[in-house]
Parts: structure tokens; sequence; C-alpha cells
């Protein structure tokens, strides 16, 4: 562009002008490396950063913001939103971008002071009361997740994602049938999505609806064989009705499928261990630790008592000369 211009007008690019084609370069081949097929996330970065130190730009830092996210690099992200806070202190989206970040990072206090720095910009904000109902569910605050969504609602009538988190906190709370009204609402006035189908089997479980739970469980399954929740749900539905058998050939279907997934060798050996196979129980149990040896740490807080007694059974029969420690 230099070249014509100074052919047509005889005048030499400023430098100022070069320094904005430089930005607009780099700003755009950055952008065109996160969209195109093949993502290339570093040199997108790099493009971003070097674009930046041209000149400030607050669309260029949302990008860098979004490719460090991609990255994983989420304490990059939040110090990207952060600047962006201060640069432009009256736009609402910063602080709220930066609150998904935090929510990643689990941390909490940041979450909740950039959802307050959003109200305070707009008060008539749905989404930063239901990213403050998605920081109480995850801090076991059930009240204050309940508020929190029943607000965002208030503020917008069509909010089905606060639905569905009220809905699953409502079902936390062993509110079932609250719980069911919120997901009738959203399978009512959306296409149903498996986590609402998944949650609405769920609930029919619970509340004792059990060919409902069942005819959901199986058209999950039907449409995602890999849905290992779905699998979980109909054994569940089908040892309440005492059917062991079925409920057996249920989860050695899904593990045909998914024959790497600890939690469904753990799900096996509860219905083996409840029929009275003791060494097939704990079989699964082994295996299902050699999968995910992690899982080990919090035994403590997710195991019933029935699985304390797996693993009992299994350190008294010690088959595979492999010992399990709570």
């Amino acid at each position: 562009m230099g070249f014509f211009k100074k052919l047509f007008t005889g005048k030499d690019e400023t430098e100022e002008e070069k320094n904005e084609k430089n930005f607009d370069i780099l700003k755009y081949d950055g952008i065109k490396a996160l969209s195109s097929c093949v993502c290339n996330v570093d040199y997108a970065i790099s493009c971003f950063i070097h674009a930046l130190n041209i000149k400030e730009d607050s669309e260029t830092r949302v990008c860098l913001a979004k490719a460090y996210t991609s990255k994983g690099e989420l304490k990059s992200a939040a110090e990207q939103y952060a600047t962006l806070q201060n640069i432009e202190p009256e736009e609402p989206l910063h602080p709220i971008r930066l609150a998904q970040v935090a929510y990643q990072m689990e941390n909490y206090d940041i979450m909740e002071s950039a959802c307050n720095d959003a109200l305070r910009i707009n008060s008539l904000l749905a989404i930063p009361h239901y990213l403050l109902g998605m920081k109480a569910k995850a801090q076991g605050d059930m009240i204050k997740a309940i508020v929190e969504t029943t607000q965002a609602i208030s503020i917008k009538e069509d909010f089905y994602n606060a639905y569905m988190l009220r809905a699953q906190t409502l079902f936390a709370m062993h509110q079932f049938c609250d719980a069911e009204k919120d997901i009738n609402f959203i399978l009512e006035h959306t296409e149903p999505t498996e986590d609402a189908l998944l949650l609405k089997a769920e609930v029919c479980t619970a509340l004792g609806n059990i060919d409902e739970a069942k005819e959901l469980f199986q058209n999950i399954i039907n449409y995602n064989p890999f849905a290992t929740q779905a699998y979980a749900g109909l054994v569940s539905a089908l040892m309440q009705e005492k059917k062991f058998d079925e409920a057996l050939n249920v989860i050695n279907q899904a593990i045909e499928q998914m024959p790497e997934n600890a939690e469904l060798y753990k799900v096996r050996g509860e219905i083996k261990y409840l029929a009275d196979d003791k060494i097939g129980a704990t079989e699964d149990m082994k295996k299902s630790i050699e999968l995910a040896p992690e899982e080990t740490k919090k035994l403590t807080g997710e195991y019933t008592n029935f699985k304390k007694k797996m693993l009992d059974s299994y350190n008294a029969i010690n088959p595979y000369n492999f010992h399990v420690v709570l």
C-alpha cells in the first residue's frame, strides 16, 4: 500500500499509518487463526499481544482473553477481563465474562465481586444473578442458589438456563415436585436436550414414576449410546423394581460401549453385590479403581455403605493381592 500511495500521491506512509496497518494485520491474523478449522491458539495469542502493543483495542483484548480461555490459561484470561473493566468501567459484559472465567477457576470471591460490579452498572441484568446462583450451588448454599435463580427468572422470563439450574438445585434439595415444574417448563418451551431429559427422568424415578423414568432413560440411550448417566439411571430404576437380571443386562451393554469407564464398573459392582455375587462385585470394584485410581481419594465422601462393605469384602477375599484403604 505504501508503494502505491507514493506512486500515485508522491507521499510516503506516515508512522501512524504504518502502525495502523500493522495493527490491522496482526488483529485479523489472530482472529483468522482462532476461527480456522486448524485452530492455532498460540499464534493467535502472539498476534493479539503484538497488536495490543501497538495500540489499545477492546475487541482485540476480548479476543485475547477468549484465546487464553480456550487454552485453559484462565488466570491470564481473567487478567485481560480485569484490564477491560478498568478501561471501560461502564461495560457490564467485562465483569460478566470475568465472573464466568472465575467460576471455572473456582475463585468464588472474584466471581461474586465481578457479578456485583455488573449489577452496579445495570441492576436489571439477569445473568449476574444466574452466575451468583451457580456460585451458591457450587458452595453448597442451596437456599441462596434458589433465591438468585428466581431473581434471574423474574428479570428474564425465558431464561431457560436459570430454570435448569433451579431445577437441579431443587432436585438436590429433594424438592422433587418443584423441580419437576421447572423441568417441565423447559421441555414445553425448548427443544429437549439430553441434560433436561436426564433430569426429568431422575425426577420421575425420585417420585416413583418408574415406567416413565425407564422410557426416558432408554430414549436417551437410543439417542446417545455413550450416555453414562442414562445407563446408571435406568439401572437404578430397574433396581427399584428388583429386576437385577435386566439391570445387569443394561450395564453390560454400557460396558461393551465404554469398556474404559470406571463409573460403569462401580455400578455393575453394586448390582452384583445386591444380587449376592460378592466376588463379582469386588472384581468390578477393583476394575473401577484400576481405571480411575484418583477416585480412591474421594471414597469417604462419595461411597455409600454398601460400597464400603464391598471394599471390606474385597480386602478380606483379596484374590489379586490388591488392597484398598479408605
